[in-house]
């Protein structure tokens, strides 16, 4: 297996789980915080982003210095181009999350209580964010084709 190979592997193997990570969010984790009482929710919250944190943060890293590494050492039938768009549509991932989600979840933090409203937006947001994952992933399965045809 060669350097480009292997880092391609990395590439795809992490885009995948990130974009797993996501559909976990936006169909189980977000929608479940409206049924925890006000009792458990401080303790629950912080549970969840202690559990969640390494799962969301490490694939999303592992695939951008995996994506950068690729504009220098990459398959020759992976166009730059594609991991360009690849590569912005995960930092637009990254804003939306810190300029939208992250001050929403905040708030709902902040109240210390459920919130269906709240946590209805946060769903809505994570659309956007499920959206541009799953746009990295397909562009990352042509990717994939291109390599395993040639």
């Amino acid at each position: 297996m060669t350097i480009q190979s292997a880092i391609f592997l990395l590439f795809v193997f992490t885009m995948f789980l990130g974009t797993g990570v996501q559909i976990y969010i936006h169909q189980e984790a977000y929608p479940l915080l409206a049924y925890v009482g006000a009792q458990e929710l401080p303790t629950y919250l912080k549970e969840f982003e202690r559990r969640l944190t390494v799962p969301l943060v490490l694939p999303f890293l592992l695939a951008s210095l995996s994506n950068i590494a690729l504009f220098f050492i990459r398959p020759e039938v992976v166009p730059l181009v594609w991991l360009i768009v690849v590569l912005v549509l995960g930092l637009a991932t990254a804003v939306v999350t810190g300029v939208l989600a992250t001050p929403v979840y905040n708030r709902y933090k902040q109240l210390g209580k459920p919130d269906a409203q709240v946590v209805q937006q946060l769903v809505r947001i994570n659309i956007l964010r499920l959206l541009l994952s799953l746009a990295s992933s397909a562009i990352v399965i042509y990717l994939l084709f291109l390599v395993v045809a040639r």
